[in-house]
């Protein structure tokens, strides 16, 4: 996860690596690209499992699990790098540090890997 810095609502709060798809790039290639720029790290598609799509009135977010060791996860931009141990059943101990999807994505992804 990263610690927001923007937009002002946001503010402190958490949310998911990721990022706009860039032109000609999957949503796969893209989490990959924009999980190497946020935490240093290389992965590949292979690293990655798309969970679901999460729908807004404005936007869509691909959401993916990742396999791997992150213990290298370092920050790499403005917005600092967390990394957090949870699983489905206390996640809403996090509830209130999440940006508004981030919640939704996480308890996806928990669900996915059957925690």
């Amino acid at each position: 996860l990263i610690t927001k810095n923007r937009p002002e609502d946001q503010f402190g709060k958490l949310n998911g690596v990721g990022g706009k798809i860039e032109l000609n790039e999957t949503p796969a290639y893209a989490m990959v690209r924009e999980f190497r720029e946020e935490t240093g790290l290389e992965t590949t598609v292979a690293n990655w499992q798309f969970v679901d799509p999460i729908y807004g009135t404005d936007y869509l977010i691909y959401v993916f699990t990742g396999v791997g060791d992150i213990s290298k996860c370092h920050t790499t931009t403005d917005e600092e790098v967390v990394v957090i141990k949870t699983t489905a059943s206390n996640l809403k101990e996090f509830e209130n540090d999440f940006v508004p999807a981030a919640g939704e994505f996480l308890k996806k992804c928990l669900k996915s890997r059957a925690y």
